[in-house]
Parts: C-alpha cells; sequence; structure tokens
C-alpha cells in the first residue's frame, strides 16, 4: 500500500516539476477538439470528449486544465485512459504518463467529460488550457475550442406512438440522434409492400376501382376495368362497346368499318342510309355460303355496296329458302 502511494506521490512530483521547469515561451503548438453531443434532454447526462484535432509535432506525455461550464451545465467526473496515471482532479485536471510506448501521439480520444444538462437553453463547456508537455519535456501551447450543448425538446411523446406523414409514409416516434440525446421525434418507418398506413397503422387498403382485382362489391357494371378480366388495361365505353380478349368492341347497331370492329357475334353490313353497322345476322351461327341459301344471303348483305342492286339478288335466295 505505501509502496503504490510512494509511485503516485512521485508520478504527481514529476508532472509538477514539468509544469514548473518548463514555464518558458513554447515553440510548438498543439491542437485538440472537444466534442459534445449537440444536444440533451434537460436531466439528461451525456459524455465529452477530448482528443488531438491533428497530429502532434511531438508525442504527447503530461498535460493539465480547468473546465468551465455555463450555469446550465454540470460536470460529473473527468476520466483519462487507463494507461494515464491521474495528478489531479477538480478544479484543475490533468495527467502524466510514465512509460514513453503509451505517450498520446493519435487523434483518439483520451479524455472522457461527463456533463448533465440542468437548464434549459444553450448550454457551453470551455476546456482551460494550464499545460502541455510534450515527449522532449519541452512544454508547448495548445487550443481547445469551446463546445455547445443545445437543450432539445421532445417533437412527439410517447416513444414508440405513430403516425401517417402528409404524404402517407408511416412514422415513429423515437430517439433518432447518434449520439442519442434523449430527445424524440418522428422518423419514417415505412410500411410493406401492399400496405397503406391509416391513422398510424400499417393496412391492406380497401377496395377501389382500378386497382387490378375485382374484390369488394366491384361488378363489371361499378368497374369494369377491374372486373373484365380481358379488359384491365383497357376502358370501354359502356352502352357502346364490349371487351373482347383485351379489346373494345362494338356492340349492335354501333357504326362499323370492318367486321373486326363488332363484337365476335355480329357482322359489319350496309344498312339503310348507306352506313355499315354491327348486326346479329346470325344468332351466334357463323353461316358461310357452304351453309346453304341462309349462308349466301348473310355473305350478299356483308358484301353489298349498294342496297338497290342487293335487293333482287336478296329476294331471290329468300324465294328460294321459303320454297325449300
Amino acid at each position: 500500500m505505501t509502496k503504490n502511494k510512494n509511485k503516485k506521490l512521485f508520478a504527481a512530483t514529476i508532472f509538477s516539476l514539468f509544469l514548473l521547469a518548463f514555464s518558458a515561451i513554447a515553440v510548438d503548438s498543439v491542437n485538440f477538439q472537444l466534442n459534445c453531443p449537440s444536444s440533451l434532454l434537460q436531466g439528461n447526462t451525456g459524455e465529452c470528449t477530448l482528443a488531438l484535432a491533428s497530429s502532434p509535432p511531438q508525442a504527447i506525455r503530461g498535460m493539465s486544465f480547468t473546465l468551465s461550464p455555463t450555469t446550465n451545465l454540470q460536470v460529473n467526473n473527468v476520466t483519462f485512459q487507463s494507461t494515464f496515471m491521474d495528478v489531479s482532479s477538480s478544479p484543475t485536471y490533468g495527467f502524466s504518463i510514465l512509460s514513453s510506448s503509451n505517450y498520446i501521439t493519435t487523434t483518439n480520444p483520451f479524455t472522457t467529460i461527463s456533463v448533465t444538462v440542468t437548464g434549459s437553453g444553450d448550454g457551453t463547456l470551455t476546456v482551460n488550457p494550464i499545460s502541455v508537455i510534450l515527449a522532449d519535456n519541452s512544454r508547448a501551447t495548445f487550443n481547445i475550442p469551446s463546445a455547445t450543448l443545445s437543450t432539445c425538446n421532445n417533437v412527439c411523446t410517447p416513444s414508440g406512438a405513430t403516425q401517417c406523414s402528409a404524404t402517407g409514409v408511416r412514422q415513429l416516434c423515437a430517439d433518432y440522434t447518434s449520439p442519442s440525446d434523449g430527445c424524440t421525434e418522428w422518423g419514417d418507418a415505412a410500411c410493406d409492400s401492399g400496405e397503406i398506413c391509416s391513422v398510424g397503422s400499417c393496412i391492406i387498403p380497401p377496395p377501389t376501382c382500378g386497382d387490378g382485382s375485382c374484390n369488394g362489391d366491384e361488378t363489371g357494371a361499378t368497374c369494369l376495368r377491374d372486373c373484365t378480366i380481358e379488359c384491365q388495361n383497357v376502358v370501354c365505353v359502356p352502352d357502346v362497346q364490349v371487351c373482347e380478349a383485351n379489346l373494345c368492341k362494338l356492340i349492335e347497331n354501333q357504326i362499323c368499318m370492318t367486321d373486326s370492329d363488332c363484337a365476335s357475334n355480329l357482322d359489319c353490313i350496309l344498312v339503310r342510309g348507306g352506313e355499315h353497322k354491327c348486326k346479329n345476322l346470325d344468332n351466334g351461327v357463323g353461316l358461310t355460303n357452304e351453309d346453304g341459301s341462309l349462308g349466301e344471303i348473310k355473305n350478299i348483305i356483308k358484301s353489298a355496296t349498294s342496297l338497290s342492286s342487293t335487293i333482287p339478288e336478296i329476294a331471290r335466295k329468300l324465294r328460294t329458302v321459303l320454297s325449300s
């Protein structure tokens, strides 16, 4: 026990000698950086870290400083790497390193300062330099910019609450800040494919005409697009067209140009007035010349260019049918 006390006393004495022996004007300058959470919820505790901002002109074997927090910040404790020999604590903090293999040469944090936000508003933590001792026992000047911590507010409560954004994306209330500041805000938590956000929950959307499925109370009359399977990508004109093989075909008595314009049970024929219209000549039976006189009559009508020249020929065929 006595041996350990002597060792610590020896280290403290050596560090004190550093401060006294090398108080001359420094020839080297060392820059440090103080990193703190950007914001903390009032009453919460966070950690600030002290590190080199860049590689030093020489390795660092010791330093000392004081801390000046604003009134809304409270410093809880200051800890150093385990390889350091602490030689002082509040209000003056410092360390010395006995082994050259442990001297500070990298930008990794070597000191952690625990702070608690005790009041509202922005708070500032300032590190006041006293001394930095380099590997050759010379004293260097150093600069440590202050760090500001803002008091954050909960944008949403409670943590875990959900809502739908203005664009319909599901959002979850949580602390998304890294490192955590204890405050909650909204963050996207999108629904799975095929779901929509409704009152903060992901649901399967109700049937709507145009969603590609004939469901709910949809019928061919109320939703032709979905409920006429062949025409999911075609919208036919009601009372004018029907859907066949994903094509809109004219119904009976609609003006046409060719048979292909009409539904499969209709033919495009010349009618009075010189127009061609879709007509059912055979009630769905595909008559041709080979079907006898009725088939011939059908083809005469279909190929007619003038009713006045076609009627006598039709009459002859009708007489043949009636006399048979």
